[in-house]
């Protein structure tokens, strides 16, 4: 009998993220020798890869040029690797005095989850969170600290920036006022 291929395309969805959830929670138990193997056999393959990757990336989406993608597939694994190699990698929050991980697993596939109940057991004076996509600006935070400390205010919301440089369209604290904004 033959199945219905979005059905078909659902399942093997289902089964590919089944397996990936597996596949994650043994990586998290592997020690900093194998995570070292596996990330510089990552790299290889990459490198050996590069151009086919890249070509295929820009067959599928038409966007930018295939040569100049085989150097970010180059970048995005030689360098990174040759940049990390030699750190450790595995525990390296956890070992931290000044970080505590908080165990969270809501299963809602959202931030606002876990960023509140970082919030809730912040004990520090002042409080950051940024998402995945953010960047933090060397220098913000003591900037933040220093506006802080000069005005007295009790919260700072600075103008946030993805990490591809677009501003995150935060609402306007004022709407529809154009003038002396401040």
């Amino acid at each position: 009998m033959e199945f219905d291929r979005d059905l078909r395309s659902i399942q093997e969805a289902r089964d590919l993220m089944r397996n990936a959830v597996a596949a994650q929670k043994q990586f998290a138990e592997f020690d900093q020798t194998q995570v070292d193997r596996i990330c510089e056999a990552m790299c290889a393959a990459c490198m050996a890869n590069a151009e086919p990757l890249a070509k295929m990336a820009n067959e599928e989406t038409g966007f930018g040029r295939w040569e100049d993608k085989v150097l970010k597939n180059q970048l995005g694994s030689k360098i990174v690797w040759d940049s990390i190699k030699e750190m450790k990698t595995i525990g390296v929050l956890a070992e931290d005095p000044r970080v505590r991980l908080l165990p969270f697993a809501d299963g809602v596939p959202s931030p606002a989850g876990p960023f509140n109940a970082g919030l809730d057991a912040a004990t520090a004076p002042w409080v950051s969170v940024l998402g995945s996509d953010d960047v933090l600006e060397v220098g913000a935070i003591d900037s933040w600290l220093a506006l802080a400390g000069r005005t007295g205010a009790e919260a700072v919301l600075p103008r946030l920036r993805h990490a591809a440089g677009a501003v995150v369209p935060t609402p306007p604290a004022r709407p529809r006022r154009t003038r002396g904004l401040d």
